[in-house]
């Protein structure tokens, strides 16, 4: 969870702890949605759900991402650190479906996707 919602631990070292309006409100001040968006509310039901299973007490490891780690006892290196708890295989990824619209204009097109490009692909 710390590493996971690290932001919310930057801001709240006890987020684990807030009840839900205290998070919604940290939620808000970070992603700078309304309130009232859905999106908050996702994310503040997946916090809460997430919690439930959560020791806060346990200590992050130490070492950097990038970092070679150890090598095992018979002697094959298991991979490099990821800076998570590796007992955790926790992989995320997101889809984004676009819907064009029926037109024959190439530069409807072009903008939809310079735009994707602008906002999307340069993070």
């Amino acid at each position: 969870m710390k590493v996971g919602y690290r932001e919310v631990f930057d801001r709240n070292e006890y987020a684990g702890s807030l009840n839900k309006d205290d998070l919604k409100g940290l939620v808000v001040e970070i992603t700078g949605l309304d309130a009232k968006d859905q999106v908050v509310a996702l994310i503040c039901r997946t916090f809460e759900m997430l919690k439930s299973f959560a020791d806060f007490d346990q200590k992050l490891p130490t070492h950097k991402a990038d970092e070679p780690s150890e090598t095992t006892a018979s002697g094959a290196s298991p991979g490099r650190a990821t800076g998570v708890n590796e007992e955790l295989d926790v992989r995320l990824s997101y889809s984004i479906n676009l819907v064009l619209p029926k037109t024959d204009d190439p530069a409807v097109f072009n903008a939809i996707f310079k735009a994707l490009r602008e906002h999307l692909l340069r993070k």
